[in-house]
């Protein structure tokens, strides 16, 4: 009788440990599914910031064309400063 519940209780932690190990790898599984949920938003979001600090720094770049363009225009005389 001992030895029946013995195999009976060895049986049933075997079950537990399955259990709780399938519980652990699907956790894992939908924190990684999360993590990448975050990490795709996370990449657009910087190449929108990318994008607008590119699309500045062209509008400075123009602006201090045409600046130059009108200096060489006016020669010396021309007394715009930037401030």
């Amino acid at each position: 009788m001992g030895y029946l519940f013995v195999v009976i209780n060895v049986d049933v932690t075997e079950w537990i440990q399955n259990q709780q190990r399938e519980l652990t790898i699907r956790h894992a599984k939908e924190t990684e599914r999360e993590m990448q949920k975050r990490l795709d938003v996370q990449k657009v979001e910087c190449e929108e910031t990318i994008k607008r600090h590119i699309a500045f720094i062209d509008q400075v770049s123009l602006y201090k064309c045409n600046l130059n363009t009108i200096r060489m225009m006016h020669g010396s005389e021309c007394d715009i400063q930037i401030s």
